[in-house]
């Protein structure tokens, strides 16, 4: 059974614990890219990455398991999670359907 897992900043994801989720909380890019490799190469079927994190990952996304969704921090939002939804509803559809 896979699980799921939060990366972000503290502020941002301390809620997921509540509903089960493996919380991880990171203040950089590099700890965020260390965190990330490490759940590629567990049992996690979906990761939540903070927006601001968005970068420093997109790279290392090369399977569709896990399914990485991102979420917008305690900080705001860049849009980058609305970019990502539209690319993987063209990518399964073949066209933007959003």
């Amino acid at each position: 059974m896979y699980k799921a897992a939060v990366i972000g900043d503290y502020d941002s994801i301390y809620g997921f614990a509540s509903a089960g989720m493996k919380i991880v909380p990171v203040s950089e890019e590099k700890e965020c890219i260390r965190a990330f490799k490490h759940i590629l190469n567990s049992d996690y079927g979906v990761v939540f990455v903070t927006e601001n994190y968005a970068d420093a990952i997109d790279e290392l996304i090369e399977e569709p398991i896990p399914a990485v969704m991102y979420i917008p921090s305690q900080k705001g939002h860049k849009g980058c999670a609305m970019l990502r939804l539209h690319e993987l509803v063209e990518k399964a559809a073949g066209a933007d359907l959003l």
